[in-house]
């Protein structure tokens, strides 16, 4: 017969799968295309030039989601080791219920903002230096009118729909969800509370590698100012939901048969 931890894991599989096949699903469709916003002339806000990026997504991902979860995954080992001085399946229970928490969260936020861009549609500071749209400027009929009616000339169609994906900040929100999480999963922690001042540390450290991941976008005219505010909000938001969240998930930290 299965028991309380098998069926928990075939829950949570799902619920994981489901939501890492929507995400795919929403990053890769040719179908799925943001709403295509018109533009004014005279926007200056629209009319920064592109420049390379210089936080990549296999970065973000690197340092965001699969550093923290190493991270999180040998505190939790140590930790039990020094209480119980052995590392078994409870050790490992410890971790999963640890893990699946956070990773599920960064994976539904991720979700959920790629979802929103594609609804709003905003337009990223280079937008004009990337579209290149059929519509000359210069022209007195066109100033200070919201043209509505133009193609972009760029050949480059995936770099156009990004161009289009402006609000909320992607990189803000998964930058300063995953520093914060770690924050508030120190905070709890038992050994660290012998050493206050590295965990402060710790986590003012934290807090700046987020805000210069969400100021160097602003730098990059990759996002304006109200999106990565908007996208760290959001981050910060995530993280206290799943943080909190995961107190009432996990019911029991060792497995136990029915």
């Amino acid at each position: 017969m299965f028991n309380t931890v098998r069926y928990r894991v075939i829950g949570d599989g799902i619920c994981s799968l489901c939501s890492l096949v929507m995400l795919v699903v929403v990053l890769t469709s040719s179908t799925l295309k943001p709403f295509e916003r018109g533009f004014d002339c005279e926007d200056i806000s629209i009319k920064h030039p592109e420049k390379p990026p210089s936080l990549t997504p296999i970065w973000l991902i690197g340092w965001f989601l699969v550093l923290p979860t190493f991270f999180i995954a040998i505190y939790e080992m140590i930790e039990y080791f020094a209480y119980n001085h052995t590392l078994d399946k409870n050790a490992l229970y410890r971790v999963y219920n640890e893990v699946v928490v956070f990773v599920f969260g960064i994976c539904s936020s991720f979700l959920i903002a790629e979802i929103i861009q594609l609804r709003c549609g905003r337009l990223r500071p280079y937008f004009l230096d990337v579209c290149k749209p059929n519509v000359d400027c210069d022209l007195p009929e066109n100033r200070y009118r919201y043209i509505t009616n133009y193609v972009c000339t760029n050949a480059v169609e995936s770099d156009v729909v990004m161009a289009r994906k402006s609000f909320p900040s992607i990189h803000a929100l998964i930058s300063t969800q995953a520093t914060s999480y770690i924050s508030l999963y120190l905070q709890m922690k038992d050994i660290m509370k012998t050493i206050v001042l590295m965990k402060r540390f710790i986590q003012s450290l934290l807090f700046g590698v987020s805000v210069y991941v969400s100021v160097r976008r602003i730098s990059d005219n990759a996002n304006h100012w109200g999106d990565v505010l908007v996208g760290m909000f959001i981050g910060i938001l995530f993280a206290f939901y799943m943080f909190y969240f995961m107190n009432s998930y996990r019911t029991n930290e060792t497995p136990k048969e029915e």
